[in-house]
């Protein structure tokens, strides 16, 4: 009988062990899991890394923009601006309208500076059409009745005096 209850505790001693021992794991797991989610330095570290991976997407984006043959053609002009002593000088590229200047419309008034083109390129098997506009608040008031205009190889360069005492 003794032999038979020996077993029988074993058994049992056994089987409370082994519950014991996966309740004992499964509360490992789940605190580690729990750090692992709600400590605030793996979080910042997640962040990083998908900063990081939108970082080389947007790289790999504009890297294929610039070697795509179409998305090239449809890009804006390039427009500059920069401000001289006594005028402001307003350098637009014309090569995606054809070094066409009469594509290019300048507007005045007062300290508003606007720049418009439109072109339209025909070939063999398509049509494509380049509109943009852009608009200028300056700090000076512009003369508009002094323009000046000129083209250079593929740029088209627009002279703005400044409003002076006696242009008034």
């Amino acid at each position: 009988m003794e032999n038979k209850w020996r077993k029988i505790v074993n058994v049992l001693g056994i089987v409370i062990l082994t519950f014991v021992t996966a309740f004992f794991a499964f509360y490992l797991a789940i605190c580690f899991a729990y750090n692992q989610l709600f400590n605030p330095t793996n979080q910042i570290k997640r962040i990083d890394k998908m900063l990081q991976i939108q970082d080389r997407e947007f790289k790999k984006f504009d890297n294929s923009i610039s070697k795509h043959p179409f998305l090239r053609y449809s890009t804006t002009p390039f427009v500059s601006i920069s401000k001289e002593p006594d005028s402001y000088k307003v350098v637009v590229d014309l090569k995606p309208l054809n070094d066409n200047s009469d594509a290019i419309k300048v507007d005045v008034k007062g300290n508003s500076l606007s720049i418009r083109g439109n072109s339209t390129n025909n070939s063999k098997n398509k049509t494509s059409e380049i509109d943009f506009s852009q608009v200028y608040y300056l700090d000076e008031e512009l003369n508009a009745d002094m323009i000046k205009t000129e083209k250079d190889g593929h740029q088209y360069i627009v002279t703005i005096p400044f409003m002076t005492e006696l242009s008034k």
